[in-house]
This record gives structure tokens, sequence and C-alpha cells, in this order.
């Protein structure tokens, strides 16, 4: 197979899974709201949602030990098992620290900053103990995802993501039945979900992958070399989480729990339609981390613009129809709809636009190994991004104020990494990539943006459900018109008619 119809295959294969657990999980979402309620639902966000934070760094993680895996395939960074352990011995240490702090610095802000009703403290305090839990579970799976990352095994990755998401929707349902206080329930049956799927990870390595079996085969410059890496690493997510924990906890400081309720609403979407974008890009990391490598610089740069490209194209697919529809969304999602909830998913849909422009310059930036600069600027933007909604939060600047900071920042870092790429590989302009990514895309969404406008503000307004087909329609149609070039449509199309012809003679 060749690699261009490889990472289609993988793209195509990871897009079912996020097009899977995005319906699953925004049903389950509307299922949880009705179970638990507004206030218990915005309880969950605020403190269980320790569990999401530790997903940027989970990511970023399986992001960088999948580089390490990578180079020993290569040949030029030690051997599989030994880049594996040493990696598995970094993150049990880094497990430790998060209990340690969690318990420590973390239990401190819980009694004494955090608004939570009285008669509500009890349950959130093992609502919060159980997300540790499950945060630290999440750590020590990530040599069990990289591994499998690593050797491009994408199909597996996807079918047990889907087998979780699934199983979060049969929790959602389980707890409408259950006696013991719903919140309490809900967050020890995901603990335990967490660990299966943890098991199924490290069953499928052991019996597919050899190279994973753990022993006391490691290397101390392995292991010195991944602990500067994973440092910066930690550190830029730290600001990350910082910045996303700590615009959480100001607008329930400021605001109080219901809030929260809407947040995670927007960061339900977000989340889903993050997963989309990231499904391309762990397909496509693994060819961007071999080009450089092996010093394929034409390569490299065509993968840049390609990957931009279709990481935007893939949350405009989703995301602009949303946009315009987003009440009739929530009322079909929901039902009940939280304050404030339509306009923070708007605004989160712009900074994913944004995001998207300039997700694959960070993959890059991972393969050169000079995070210094990276984490460091990052770092700042996100605590600058903390201060500055604490600072309009206090002056009496209402709900929204943090979203729009977020939109600069996500401006600042994207600007930022792409000067970071420019200094150390200086065949990659700045100037192409303006022309080949950002005017091109700037242009297909204008057209998309503008038109899926007009047909909801003037060309067919008395059907909600006709508009949203129309703009859908639209919205795909520009696409895959401007968006892709002749090869990539017939490449869709020739998957398509082959995935159909499939389903009849079965």
């Amino acid at each position: 197979m060749s690699s261009n119809k490889k990472v289609f295959k993988n793209t195509f294969i990871l897009y079912f899974r996020g097009g899977v657990t995005l319906l699953i999980g925004l049903y389950s979402s509307r299922i949880l709201l009705k179970s638990l309620g507004v206030e218990d639902f915005g309880i969950y966000n605020v403190v269980g949602g320790i569990v999401g934070l530790f997903s940027f760094l989970h990511y970023s993680l399986s992001d960088s030990t999948t580089r390490f895996l990578n180079l020993s395939i290569n040949d030029s960074f030690g051997n599989f098992n030994k880049v594996f352990n040493s990696s598995l011995v970094l993150h049990f240490i880094l497990a430790f620290l998060i209990l340690v702090l969690s318990e420590t610095i973390g239990l401190w802000f819980f009694y004494n900053k955090m608004n939570i009703p009285n008669n509500r403290v009890d349950i959130a305090f093992w609502v919060y103990q159980f997300s540790v839990i499950a945060s630290i579970i999440s750590i020590l799976q990530v040599p069990y995802d990289s591994a499998i990352l690593s050797k491009e095994k994408i199909d597996v990755y996807a079918y047990i993501s889907v087998l979780e998401s699934f199983l979060k929707l049969f929790i959602t349902f389980v707890i409408s039945y259950i006696e013991i206080d719903r919140l309490f329930s809900y967050s020890l049956l995901l603990l335990i979900l967490y660990f299966i799927i943890r098991l199924v990870y490290q069953i499928y390595c052991r019996l597919k992958i050899p190279e994973t079996k753990f022993a006391f085969n490691y290397d101390s410059k392995v292991i010195k070399d991944m602990f500067v890496f994973f440092s910066w690493i930690i550190f830029g997510n730290l600001s990350v989480i910082t910045f996303y924990q700590g615009v959480n906890l100001l607008q329930n400081m400021f605001f109080g729990a219901v809030i929260n309720a809407s947040i995670a609403i927007g960061n339900q979407i977000k989340g889903s339609m993050d997963t989309v974008a990231g499904n391309f890009l762990t397909a496509i990391r693994p060819r961007i981390y071999n080009a450089y490598i092996k010093g394929e610089i034409d390569e490299l740069r065509n993968l840049l613009y390609d990957s931009s490209r279709f990481s935007f194209l893939l949350i405009c697919f989703i995301s602009i129809p949303i946009y315009f529809n987003v009440d009739t969304v929530l009322v079909l999602w929901l039902g009940s709809v939280p304050n404030y909830s339509n306009i923070f998913i708007k605004m989160l849909i712009i900074t994913m636009i944004i995001n998207s422009c300039f997700y694959s310059l960070s993959t890059i930036i991972h393969a050169i190994g000079k995070l210094f600069i990276f984490s460091s600027i990052t770092g700042f933007f996100y605590i600058l991004g903390v201060l500055l909604t604490y600072y309009f939060l206090k002056s009496g600047y209402p709900p929204t104020t943090p979203y729009f900071v977020q939109i600069l920042l996500s401006l600042l870092i994207g600007l930022s990494n792409l000067l970071i790429v420019r200094y150390y590989i200086k065949e990659l302009t700045i100037l192409k990539f303006f022309a080949k990514v950002i005017l091109r895309i700037f242009i297909i969404f204008l057209i998309s943006f503008l038109g899926c406008k007009f047909i909801g503000e003037y060309f067919y307004k008395n059907n909600v459900y006709i508009t949203a087909i129309l703009q859908i329609v639209f919205n795909t149609s520009i696409i895959l018109i401007i968006g892709l070039n002749n090869a990539e449509r017939n490449m869709v199309k020739n998957k398509l008619l082959s995935k159909l012809s499939n389903k009849t003679l079965e």
C-alpha cells in the first residue's frame, strides 16, 4: 500500500471513529444533564473535569512518546523495547507527582476556593478523588497508546475508542435507574471504565506488540533525553491546564456552579470537534516524524501544507452548520438549555477554526525536538490569559469575556508556532505558508460562511430543518469543489464507492 493511500485509509478509519464518538458523546450529554440536573452537571464539570484537563497532558505525552518510538523504529534512537520501558518508568513517576499535587495543593483549593453548595461538598470530594485516580490511569495508559500508534495500528486504536464511547453511553443510561447519589455513581462508574480500557490496551499490546513487554530494560541516556523532552512538554501543558481549569474556576467563583454547566456543554462540543481534527493528525503524525528524521524537507513541507488544510476542512465541515443552527441543535440535543450555552459554543467554534490552521505546526516542533522556546511562549500566553480573565471578570465583565481572550490566544500562539518552525527549518517560509494554507482556507471559509448566512437569513428561513440541510449541502459542496484538488476528490469518491459496494454485496 502506498504512503498516501495508507494515510488516507488511516484518516478514514479515525474519521469514522470521530463521527461515532461525536454522536455518542452528544447524546450522552443530553441524558447526563437530565439525570444529574444542571447544578450537579456543573459540579462534575468543575470538579470531575480534572480528567478532561489531564487529557491535554495525555495527548501531548502520547505525541511525544510516539516520537521517540518512531525514532527507535528508524534505528536512530535505541531499540523499541528499551524506549518503551523507559517511557513507562517516566510515566509512573509523573503519575506519582500528579497524585501528590492533587492530594495537597488540589485539596486545599477544593476546600478553600471552590464555590460548591454546602449540601454537595461531601459528594464533590469523592468525585474529585475518583477523577484524580482516573487521571493517573490515563497517564499510565500513554505508552501503550503510543506503541499502537507508532506501529500504525490505527484500526485497533479506533475500535477501542468506539468501545469506550459506547460504554460511557451505557453508564449514562445506568445512572438513571440507580438509587444511590447519581453524581457519586457516575464518577465511580467512569473510574471503573477507565481502568477497563487501560487493561484492554495493555492486553492487546502484550499479545500483538511483544516489544511492549515490561522489563527493567532501560538506558540512562534514553531516560535523560526523554525526561528533558517530557519536562518541556509538561511545562507547556501545565500552562494549558492552568488556563482552562483556571478560567473554569474563575467562572465558578464569580458566577456559581450553574455557569459551569453551560461551560461543560460548550466544552463537550469543542472536545468532540477537536477529536475529529485530532484523528487526522493521529494518522499523519508518524509520516511527519519519519519525513523529518530522514531529512525529506520537501515531503515535510507538503505534509505541513496538506495537513493544515485538511484539519481546517474537517473542522469547517462540522462547525459552520452548527454555528448557524446552534439553538436548534441545543434544543434537540439537551431539551433544557443552560443560559449562555449558545454563545459559548459559537465563540469556541471560532477558536477551533483558528486553531485548525496551525495544528500541524506543533507536531513539526515536536519532531524537531527543540521545545524550550515553544513551551516558554505557549506558557507565557496561557498564564497571561488567566490573568486577563481574572482582571476582566473582577471588573464586572460578562461570562463571555474569557472566550474573547481565548480567541486572541489562539491567534498569538498559532503565529508564534509558525515563527518557531521557520527559525529551525529555513525551507518552510512564512510567505509560502500564508499563500498555500492561510489564503486558500480564508477564501473557503469566507464563501462557506457567507453562503450559509445568506441561506439562513434570506434564501429559506421558513423551516429550520430544511435551512440546516441546505446549509450542510452548500458547505460540503464548497469544501469538495474548492477545498480539495482533483486527485483528492477522486480518492474520496473511490473510497465511498468502495464502502457502498461492500455494503451492497453484504
